[in-house]
């Protein structure tokens, strides 16, 4: 299930849902086909597909990426 939604601070709230059998970035690609502006994602490689938005990132998502640039854990 992907999620696409307006920013917060749009006059218009809008929440779309739409069902995809896989999460490949050719689905993101084909359902925001001729949008033009920011994009908020996690760190998923498939959205590296969209080319003409600027995509900006999750801020959930980032410690995780300091854990892992950092080399924190270590592996047993």
């Amino acid at each position: 299930m992907w999620v696409f939604r307006s920013g917060e601070y749009d006059p218009e709230q809008i929440v779309l849902f739409h069902y995809s059998p896989t999460r490949a970035g050719q689905t993101a690609k084909e359902f925001l086909e001729g949008f033009h502006g920011y994009l908020m994602t996690d760190g998923y490689g498939g959205y590296n597909k969209l080319k003409d938005c600027t995509r900006t990132s999750c801020w959930a998502h980032y410690p995780r990426n300091i854990v892992i640039q950092t080399n924190i854990y270590k592996t047993a």
